[in-house]
């Protein structure tokens, strides 16, 4: 690596993505914005994998390829390609999802336009296996709102009826040193936005430049059981599905417990989750084993 950090790294954890890594690649190493390095974390895929990342590593000087000794699990890969990286600002690229060539230069301009954001996302596009456009795709995480309670409502609005694309965004690294990173159970990726919420805006960049392809391979169709999605997160789970959404819960109110903001805001932010769990059909999901939020 050079002595100068580059300004945003990018981290691509993965295993077993030879279908679609080319493409996923080559959309990242084709950015408007060059300042950048890639950290891939290959969970010891046991497919073509490697030697498509050692190619791309000895054509662009850019990307940096880590190979794990054992399948560590998604969650544990998605926060090492983060601790290995050291950009100021810090963006995940899923290894069968597309940037568009601007999607870095919006969001970073975003950024730098707007100091109390946290974290900026471009529009979406949701493709399939075969990179067809489906559909444009409304986020809804523009949280502009100014104090941490008002953003942390707005995201609970929005978490139970939309995808969380904006874990694909750019984020600042400060920001995100300051959660506890991705955990090791379903909608793990929620409560990061969540987490992430209470810091500080979420900015939409008015921009389609981020294509989440949907393919019966990815985590989710791949993964129909709540036990399989468990160890898909965390290998040591394999064969044990917990209660999912009752995780998801606590970790919500272990979130507002442990965000650094004032404590008016904390009571604020507690209220909004108890009106957000009082719903009839909320309830009877918090047990169940179902695999949406």
């Amino acid at each position: 690596m050079n002595d100068r950090m580059p300004r945003i790294s990018i981290g691509v954890p993965l295993f077993n993505a030879e279908r679609y890594l080319p493409e996923c690649l080559e959309s990242i190493a084709r950015q408007s914005f060059k300042d950048f390095e890639v950290i891939i974390s290959d969970n010891a895929s046991t497919d073509g994998t490697r030697g498509l990342c050692e190619e791309i590593v000895r054509k662009d000087h850019r990307f940096h390829y880590h190979r794990n000794g054992e399948n560590l699990g998604a969650a544990k890969n998605f926060n090492r390609v983060f601790e290995l990286s050291g950009g100021e600002f810090f963006r995940w690229a899923a290894y069968d999802d597309l940037m568009g060539p601007r999607a870095l230069e919006v969001c970073l301009a975003a950024l730098l336009q707007n100091p109390d954001a946290v974290l900026a996302y471009p529009k979406s596009v949701i493709i399939d296996e075969h990179g067809a456009e489906i559909e444009k795709y409304d986020d809804e995480y523009a949280l502009g709102e100014s104090g941490s309670a008002e953003r942390f409502k707005h995201f609970l609005r929005v978490v139970d009826r939309r995808n969380c694309h904006p874990i694909f965004g750019l984020m600042r690294r400060q920001a995100l040193a300051l959660t506890p990173l991705l955990g090791n159970y379903h909608s793990a990726d929620k409560v990061l936005l969540a987490q992430l919420a209470m810091l500080g805006k979420f900015v939409e960049v008015p921009e389609y430049q981020f294509y989440r392809r949907y393919h019966p391979l990815g985590s989710i169709r791949a993964n129909r059981r709540a036990k399989d999605l468990a160890a898909w997160f965390d290998t040591s789970k394999r064969g044990s599905a917990g209660l999912p959404r009752l995780r998801r819960a606590v970790e919500l109110v272990k979130t507002i417990h442990d965000a650094p903001i004032s404590m008016p805001a904390r009571v604020a932010c507690g209220l909004h989750l108890i009106r957000f769990f009082m719903k009839r059909e909320r309830w009877i999901r918090l047990v169940g084993l179902r695999t949406q939020f």
